[in-house]
Order: structure tokens, then sequence, then C-alpha cells
């Protein structure tokens, strides 16, 4: 569990430092908001093609080489974008990180759920979430940092040295021999079977990456920046706390054994309300209004990780399903952050907080429909 902990943390490390550098390094060099909404949408694009395939071929020969290449990428996001002098260099680095991310979330709930005892897979999964949101709140903050004292450069080149801490915990877990086979490949992308509780979840994961992906890891950069006219420092700080309430608010509901209904009216208490006051605050009230939004979202995630565990734990093919669980979700994401950059032009930034807002309240509905006792 401990190599676990740490990919998981080192990984969206690098994963969030580079979600504030690269759409502020962007902005720096003039570009357009919907060019960068354009670029940004390739990483879920490459997402939804290649999570499919590692997750199927990690089904039959085991994760461990996934965990290698998604070390690999990590090292290699930072080191083109030091380099990036163009748009379509750029786009090749989101092109990585969409590698870097698929190989990532191709095996890391089923390496979770293998190294966890029996009855304890939903607890461990929702714990490394708030692993990986600490990681976050670390790496945000040290770009943040890193930015207002040093430069772009400085800060990409630091990123592609702590990347390489990744190889060892990647290295050392187990391998399960196995062969990959077309004809097994192809049983297990068979999306026939699914049944209509399968599908009902992946209605609400669907909802869940509309409401957040877009909003946090493109919006809210660019949003600080242009309207508020933050400091590298401070938005690096305020995604920083967003974090670490987001992961203490995920932490304190597993250890208060909070139940399902409650955390959902709690998190549409938290989120909705201030995800649409946000695009009208203004920096004095910015910082209460954000940190009402991360204790949402943090509570979001356990009933998140719920629905994933719940749908796809104890069977054969746990990557793929988790995979699959997860193809309506990309697409959307594709769509809202290609789409968003539009928006944000032509009618403000209100439209995609509203959508946010109409998205997270979806996600509560079908959510509530999906936990039901007996609703499988």
């Amino acid at each position: 569990m401990k190599r676990l902990i740490a990919i998981n943390f080192l990984d969206h490390f690098i994963t969030a430092a580079l979600m504030i550098t690269i759409p502020l390094f962007l902005l720096a060099r003039g570009i357009e908001i919907y060019k960068i909404g354009i670029i940004f949408s390739i990483l879920p694009l490459v997402f939804l093609v290649l999570r499919l395939f590692f997750a199927a071929f990690a089904d039959q020969m085991g994760t461990k080489l996934f965990f290698i290449i998604n070390a690999v990428t990590n090292a290699l996001c930072p080191a083109i974008y030091c380099i990036a002098t163009s748009l379509p260099i750029f786009a090749l680095g989101k092109v990585f990180e969409g590698i870097k991310s698929s190989s990532f979330w191709a095996v890391i709930r089923t390496e979770t759920y293998l190294s966890s005892k029996k009855g304890e897979e939903k607890q461990n999964a929702t714990f490394f979430y708030g692993v990986r949101a600490l990681g976050t709140c670390l790496g945000t903050a040290v770009a943040g940092w890193s930015l207002t004292h040093f430069s772009f450069w400085l800060t990409l080149l630091s990123l592609f040295f702590i990347s390489l801490f990744i190889f060892l915990p990647s290295f050392l877990l187990k391998r399960k021999p196995g062969k990959v086979t077309l004809h097994h490949t192809l049983l297990l992308l068979d999306f026939r079977k699914k049944s209509a509780h399968f599908w009902l979840v992946s209605s609400a994961v669907l909802f869940n990456g509309m409401a957040l992906f877009s909003l946090l890891d493109f919006v809210f950069p660019i949003f600080m920046k242009t309207q508020l006219s933050l400091s590298y420092l401070k938005i690096g700080e305020f995604f920083a706390l967003f974090y670490l309430i987001s992961s203490l608010a995920t932490f304190l509901t597993l250890k208060l054994r909070i139940g399902v209904s409650q955390i959902l009216v709690l998190q549409l208490l938290f989120f909705l309300p201030a995800v649409l006051i946000l695009p009208f605050g203004s920096q004095l009230l910015f910082p209460f209004l954000f940190t009402i939004l991360a204790l949402g979202e943090g509570l979001s995630h356990v009933i998140f990780e719920d629905l994933i565990a719940t749908t796809t734990k104890g069977v054969m093919s746990t990557s793929t399903d988790i995979g699959i669980l997860h193809i309506p979700m990309r697409i959307s994401e594709f769509a809202t952050v290609f789409s968003g950059g539009f928006i944000i032009e032509e009618f403000g930034y209100f439209p995609v907080f509203a959508i946010s807002a109409i998205s997270f309240l979806l996600f509560s509905i079908l959510s509530l429909k999906c936990l039901k006792p007996n609703a499988q």
C-alpha cells in the first residue's frame, strides 16, 4: 500500500502543478481563451481512446506495465512543455498528458481493490482520493510559488526532476504473468452485456465529469487571472487551500461514517450556491465561496468512489469495466472543455458555471437512485 500511496501522491502532484502552470503559460503568451480550450480538450479525447485498451490489456497481463508508462509520461510532459514554442507542441504535451492519465486511471482502482482486504475496497479507494487531493494541494502551492519567484521554464524543469521519483515505486510493484490476446480483448470490450444499472451509474459519472473537470482543470485558473487579477502565488495558494479542504472533507466523511443520503444533501448545499455566485463574486468573497465549493467537491468524491466500487469490484474485468463506465464522462469532458472557451469568449463565465451546477445536481440525483438498497 505504501507504494500506491507514493504513486498516487506524486502523480497528482505533477498533474496539479501542470493544471495551473499550462493555462497561465498560454495566457502569458497571449493565446486566446477559445484556443486554450481546444488544446485542453485533447486530453479527454486521448484518454477516451487509450484508457479502454490499457484497461483491457491490464485485465489480462496485470497493472505493472501501465504504472511504468505512467512514470515515463509523467517525466515527458513537463519536458515537452519546457521546449514548447508553438501551439502544436503544447497540443503534443496534452497528448502525452492523456497517455499519462490513461495509464494511471486504467489500473489504479484495480490495484487498490487487489491490495485491499475484503470489505475495505470502497474505504481504501476513497482514502486514496484523499492522498491524491493532498498531492494536488501541494502541487498547486509549489507551482504558484515557483511561477512567482522563478519562471515557467524553471518550474517545468523542476517538475521533470520531481517526476523521476515515481519510477521507483512503479518498478517495485509485483508483475502478474499473463498474455494479451485479440479474442479476449474484444470479449472484455463488449458493451452489450452490461446491465441497465451499469449504464445508470455511467450516467451519474458523466454528470460528475461535466460538473468538475472543465471547471477545475480549465476554467478556474483562467478565471482567477483574467477576472480577479490574482497573482500566480495567490492562484497556487487558493488551489492548495481548495484541495486541502476537499481532502479533509473526504477523510472526515470516512471517519464519521456519514450516510449516503446525508452526504448527497450536504454536497448540494455546499456546491450549488457557491458555484452559481462565484462568477459574480469579488476578490473579497472569492476565498469564502471557493472554500464552500471545496467542501461540496470533497464530499462528492465519497459518492463517486462508492459508485465505482459498488459497480465493478470483484469482477474479473475490473479495469475494463471501470474504463467502460467512464466513456460517456470522457465524451462530456471533451465537449465541455472544447466548447467552454468559445462560451466564455461569447457570453462570459456564468454559463459555464451554470452548466457545472446543473450537472452536479443531476449527478446527485442519479447517485441517490444508483446507491439505494437493492438498486442493482
